[in-house]
């Protein structure tokens, strides 16, 4: 019995101390990886050798070694460490993409199911390699380029301390504008621009520590920024920048000298790149590698861009060389030849229907994208053109060595020039959003003008001040001017109080004047009426005379009728009517004789009258010259007073708008103080909230780490577990076969 005990107890002392070693052992040597080299390599080379190998790379896939399996195929990479559903290789033999592959069928189950697993373990080349998982790309996919977005990127608010500031303006390079916000990109030495094309002011400085920039593109949806340039000789990139927040997204590509042209793809998947390698590097924005690369060119790659709807790439040359290429498949679609001089400046229509091209032969050429023919030409600039833009509606903007900036319809007729610079040309931008046209010359110089009327509305700076000596002269300019503004106030002062006591007289002259005209009025009203008084009366006593005369010239003849018919009636004393004649002639004769009594007495009131009414007039008329004498004095000294006023008031004007301007100026340098003194403290503020965060991350790293050691004792730990719980197993099956071993020899002993 204590026999069988001390095996039993053995064993379990053995399973025991199995346990405590799995425990304890690096997890390395007890944790299996799914590898290329253990796992897949035999699948892909039974599989799909027979026609991806050295010997026959379809589709220039080779799947029998790791190398050549990750750079993948001309259609790009095929495997997505990590993402089995973005690995182009995993969905093909799923059969859920084509071409299916194998083509005969499926692959057992159980093998897919294996790859599955080795990509999602991050595709491991043998047990020595580290899962690296591809990060998910930063770039989103741009929107339909020919509507706006709903939401359109505007820039936040960012720093703008310049990189550098040199004391001679760098070359005007390039300019792009948002096709959807008033936002202006230039190109600067180590740093990109940002302005507002409405308010002409700086808002942002994003800061390009690769070299040069010699290229700024936003994309079609206007939420992503393109810079490319870099150090001459020695190195070339292109970087992105999120414009919603200011943020660096990326950058592309490792080109061996200072890049000339560059774009992005509408849908943000692709940047391509040239220079004087004389080649076109595609690159993917999700994985960072070349794509495609384009090898036709006999010259520098001077300009390059997309398509609107980005099924088209254009590239041109140093030699004229101009040519179309599929974007997604990197085809040669079309050669257009034309250009006998260097292809400065590539642009396409918003519908990419036509591609505009500009060259140092002095034309401008339109080109359709059905067959490639050229459907205009027409000489742009004498010397070359630098650079073309198309607007929204389809007009041309461009620039040249001749100096001068031009609008042009699409049959090439000039529709606006603007004022010549004072030196070459070079770059040129056009702002849908506020109908502004942009260019650039060799000096720095940047104008914005309004194309309508063709006036210059203010100019960009490619080498802005730094914070500090933007403060510090709007300091002294507010300095400057709230000095200037005591001696100011004090002749205004004086100068409204000399109007003032020169208004004051005029004022009181003013007064006399109206009560001089007033009383000239009543005066005047009262000759009016006296004259109408003896006119009227003149005039009755005409009628009264006349009456009177009429009166003396019927008397005789009335008395002598009256003479007659009293003779009459004498000799007809029976006649009644000549007795009734002579008594209404009598009575009429009577009648006469009063009525000129009466005319006579009127006539001598009339004659009284109108000699007292003459003598009013004459006293009236000496009144009214009196009157008219007093007006014509009050109104020269009025006007006297208005005229020395008119200088003063002119004096007291002048010195109120130089009081005012002096209070405009100082209140804007003040102004610009407080904004330069923010702009500051915002960097101020920007460099704790960046302290801030680094010790935040540098914590938060710390704890990751800890985390992941501890999910790693974790994950050691349960393998562990498992291991010696297989071995707690096997154990517990040794002691039940030696029970059962024990069990028969004790029936062979009975």
């Amino acid at each position: 019995m204590w026999k069988h005990q001390t095996i039993r107890y053995a064993v379990c002392s053995g399973i025991l101390a199995t346990i405590v070693t799995l425990l304890v052992a690096p997890a390395s040597a007890q944790e299996t990886k799914t590898t290329y080299d253990d796992h897949v390599m035999a699948i892909l080379r039974q599989r799909c050798a027979a026609c991806h190998s050295p010997d026959k790379k379809s589709g220039d896939l080779d799947v029998t070694n790791f190398t050549s399996l990750m750079l993948g195929g001309s259609s790009g990479s095929v495997i997505e460490p990590g993402d089995p559903d973005m690995s182009y290789l995993y969905s093909l033999i799923t059969h859920e993409d084509e071409p299916v592959m194998p083509p005969g069928g499926k692959i057992p189950q159980a093998e897919i199911d294996l790859v599955k697993t080795w990509i999602e373990m991050g595709a491991l080349e043998n047990q020595g390699s580290r899962a690296v998982m591809r990060k998910p790309s930063a770039v989103a996919m741009g929107d339909n380029p020919l509507v706006r977005p709903e939401v359109v990127a505007q820039l936040p608010r960012t720093a703008l301390e310049p990189v550098q500031h040199t004391t001679r303006n760098p070359v005007a390079a390039s300019i792009a504008t948002s096709p959807w916000a008033p936002i202006a990109a230039v190109a600067g030495k180590n740093q990109v621009l940002l302005y507002d094309t409405g308010s002409l002011q700086l808002i942002g400085v994003l800061p390009f520590p690769e070299g040069s920039v010699n290229v700024v593109r936003f994309s079609r949806s206007g939420s992503i920024l393109l810079a490319a340039g870099g150090r001459a000789g020695s190195s070339g990139v292109a970087v992105l920048w999120d414009v919603a927040t200011g943020e660096r997204i990326s950058s592309i590509g490792q080109e061996l000298d200072a890049v000339l042209a560059a774009d992005i793809s509408p849908d943000h998947s692709l940047v391509a790149l040239g220079g004087s390698g004389r080649v076109v590097n595609v690159y993917s924005t999700e994985t960072g590698e070349i794509k495609f690369t384009h090898k036709k060119h006999t010259d520098w790659v001077t300009s390059l861009a997309f398509s609107t709807d980005g099924v088209l790439l254009a590239t041109g040359d140093r030699n004229g060389g101009l040519q179309v290429w599929e974007s997604w498949s990197g085809r040669e679609y079309l050669t257009l030849k034309g250009h006998s001089a260097a292809i400065n400046s590539i642009c396409w229509r918003a519908d990419s229907n036509i591609l505009a091209s500009a060259s140092k032969d002095t034309s401008i050429r339109l080109w359709e994208m059905n067959n490639g023919s050229q459907i205009k030409t027409w000489n742009a600039h004498g010397g070359g053109a630098s650079a073309i833009a198309f607007t929204r509606d389809g007009r041309i903007l461009s620039t040249g060595v001749d100096r001068n900036t031009k609008l042009w319809g699409q049959d090439g007729a000039e529709q606006k020039a603007f004022a010549a610079f004072s030196d070459l040309a070079l770059s040129v931008a056009w702002c849908d959003e506020t109908s502004r046209a942009i260019a650039g010359d060799y000096t720095g110089e940047i104008r914005v003008w309004n194309p309508e009327d063709g006036n210059q509305l203010g100019t960009l700076s490619p080498n802005p001040l730094p914070l500090a000596s933007r403060l510090e002269a709007a300091q002294t300019q507010a300095a400057q001017h709230s000095a200037s503004l005591p001696d100011l106030q004090t002749k205004l002062q004086q100068a409204t109080a000399a109007a003032a006591a020169v208004k004051t007289e005029l004022d009181a002259a003013v007064a006399a004047r109206t009560s001089a005209q007033s009383n000239f009025d009543q005066v005047q009203a009262a000759m009016i009426a006296a004259n109408e008084k003896v006119s009227a009366e003149k005039t009755q006593l005409e009628t009264c005379q006349q009456q009177m005369a009429d009166c003396n010239a019927a008397k005789p003849l009335l008395a002598e009728a009256l003479q007659k018919m009293i003779e009459a009636a004498e000799k007809l004393p029976g006649d009644e009517t000549l007795q009734q004649q002579v008594q209404t002639l009598t009575e009429r004769l009577k009648s006469l004789d009063e009525q000129m009594t009466s005319t006579q007495t009127t006539i001598t009131q009339l004659q009284t009258a109108i000699t007292e009414s003459t003598s009013q007039v004459t006293a009236t008329d000496e009144k009214v010259q009196q009157a008219t004498q007093q007006l014509e004095t009050a109104k020269a000294s009025a006007t006297d007073l208005e005229t020395r006023l008119v200088p003063l008031a002119e004096v007291q004007n002048a010195a109120a708008a130089e009081y005012q301007a002096a209070q405009n100026a100082t209140q804007q340098a003040q102004n610009e103080v407080n904004r330069w003194q923010g702009e500051l403290d915002f960097i101020k503020q920007l460099e704790k909230f960046a302290q801030r965060l680094a010790a935040a991350n540098e914590v938060a790293s710390q704890r990751q780490q800890t985390l992941d050691e501890a999910n790693q004792r974790l994950q050691d730990a349960r393998s562990n577990v498992d291991s010696a719980t297989q071995s707690v197993g096997e154990a517990q099956k040794s002691v039940a076969e030696i029970e059962a071993e024990i069990r028969a020899a004790r029936k062979i002993d009975q």
